[in-house]
């Protein structure tokens, strides 16, 4: 098996469940946080790929809103 190919699919689901903050674009105020990408395609009614596109840099916005992954700070 092309470990190559398992283990980016592991990645892949692991960034769909990694914390993601969600801002309005316009005034840059901190909206909400959510567990993974799927609780705000479900809350926010926006489609999957276009916060993926926001998260990977591909887009500035979607719908209003700026998305980035929560960063955790190592001691």
């Amino acid at each position: 098996m092309n470990r190559q190919w398992k283990s980016g699919k592991i990645l892949r689901a692991l960034k769909a469940y990694t914390k993601i903050l969600c801002f309005d674009y316009n005034t840059g105020k901190f909206v909400k946080k959510f567990p993974a990408i799927y609780a705000a395609v479900e809350e926010l009614k926006v489609p999957q790929g276009s916060i993926i596109r926001v998260l990977s840099g591909k887009r500035k916005s979607t719908h209003g809103y700026y998305f980035e992954y929560e960063t955790v700070k190592e001691e």
